[in-house]
């Protein structure tokens, strides 16, 4: 393809951030005002970047890590019962904190000088929605699936 990992992702700095020790509760708060930004309609970011005490990055909360924590799954039938089962998962897993869910920086990655068909596969390969890109030792951004649609689109 011949385009760089750079030119797709979205830019570390421009996503919300949560600390490590805050509760998941606070950042579903953070998630789902960061979701509903525009004229509340449903866009934005599916993940938070985490810091722990010192600002330092440490982490990504992603959607699907709060959805695992209510430990939802197909054999949940939604009747009345597993809603009421629901609201109790809602409140045991608000006493968790972040850093006990949160996705690790130094899994799938790429550097910011790949291609971005590296992104792609490993996207395709873990099915994550979204793959790091890191400048030397740093973590710079993230390129999530609809980045590359979105990007595709553009070139058509």
């Amino acid at each position: 393809m011949g385009i760089k990992a750079e030119q797709v992702m979205t830019s570390i700095n421009e996503y919300p951030v949560v600390y490590e020790n805050d509760s998941i509760e606070k950042a579903a708060g953070i998630l789902i005002e960061q979701y509903k930004i525009k004229d509340f309609s449903w866009q934005g970011y599916e993940s938070l970047l985490v810091l722990n005490d010192i600002n330092k990055k440490v982490g990504f909360l992603t959607l699907r890590c709060v959805l695992k924590a209510l430990e939802i799954n197909d054999s949940d039938n939604m009747n009345h019962n597993s809603w009421h089962t629901l609201t109790d998962k809602i409140k045991i897993s608000s006493e968790l904190c972040v850093k006990e869910l949160m996705r690790p920086l130094h899994t799938d990655y790429v550097k910011s000088q790949d291609d971005v068909d590296e992104a792609i596969k490993i996207i395709m390969k873990t099915g994550t929605n979204s793959v790091f890109v890191y400048d030397k030792l740093d973590i710079v951004g993230i390129i999530r699936s609809i980045d590359i649609l979105w990007f595709l689109e553009d070139l058509l």
